[in-house]
């Protein structure tokens, strides 16, 4: 936009719009093609406006909704590959003992390690990957509700005689 140029009512719904779903200046600069510096302007003068707070509130909520499945599902994934690793381990463990068995003429090293490599992946490897996710969305969603993120539990370990002489 053009330096002093006032900024069309239509632009300013369309930067709030998009601050309210990324959150950050730079994207919505390069979403909307306008300078960083127009859509901080714009932002900061409406931000309080009542017309944009519902807006906010409205787009903040779709957010914990879509959040809250986003976790629901991981959770749900997560259960089943923990069920499936139950389930199976030992019978993946068999049939990967039973890859690296195989004769070199049936199967050369390269072979056997892509088939070890198949049947890992269908094992519960990548574990910390979905949780780390739930964790995440977990976290935005809290913030997103204006709940704290943090635990503020404090564990403290005691040795076997200071338990007793605590009881």
């Amino acid at each position: 936009m053009a330096r002093g140029k006032k900024t069309n009512i239509e632009t300013v719904y369309k930067i709030m719009l998009s601050m309210f779903n990324t959150g950050n200046f730079n994207e919505t600069s390069r979403q909307l093609n306008i300078p960083v510096k127009t859509v901080e302007t714009v932002y900061k003068k409406n931000i309080d406006k009542e017309e944009f707070a519902k807006l906010r509130i409205e787009k903040n909520d779709e957010f914990v909704e879509k959040a809250t499945r986003i976790i629901n599902k991981a959770t749900t994934l997560l259960e089943k590959r923990i069920d499936t690793a139950l389930e199976s381990q030992e019978q993946l463990d068999k049939i990967l003992d039973d890859v690296f068995d195989l004769e070199d003429r049936d199967a050369n090293y390269k072979r056997k390690k892509a088939l070890a490599n198949k049947i890992e992946s269908i094992q519960l490897n990548k574990l910390s990957e979905l949780t780390t996710a739930v964790g995440t969305m977990y976290d935005k969603r809290a913030l997103a509700q204006g709940e704290s993120t943090s635990n503020n539990t404090v564990t403290i370990n005691m040795s076997k005689e200071a338990k007793e002489l605590a009881e």
